[in-house]
């Protein structure tokens, strides 16, 4: 079931939610369904991407920066340890 990655988008950036359950394949498997309609949005936007909720260890998110940017030319940012306590702190 592909329900691992949520999109929103707020003025200054678009978020990709990753459920904190989902393994590095299942991920990668919906991006390929999700970077469809993120790549038509992207034709007219320059704004970054950012990815929030699960952690990831430096090879998945090598492996989702490449995924993303051989579809779309984009920023793309990962929320910290840090950041991530915060939000779910708060």
């Amino acid at each position: 079931m592909f329900n691992n990655i949520k999109i929103s988008q707020t003025t200054e950036e678009i978020i990709l939610t990753i459920s904190i359950i989902a393994d590095i394949d299942e991920i990668l498997e919906e991006l390929d369904i999700k970077l469809i309609k993120l790549k038509d949005f992207y034709q007219t936007s320059t704004i970054p991407m950012r990815i929030t909720g699960k952690l990831f260890t430096d090879s998945e998110i090598e492996k989702i920066k490449e995924k993303i940017n051989a579809e779309i030319p984009v920023e793309i940012k990962f929320d910290s340890v840090s950041e991530s306590l915060r939000t779910s702190c708060n």
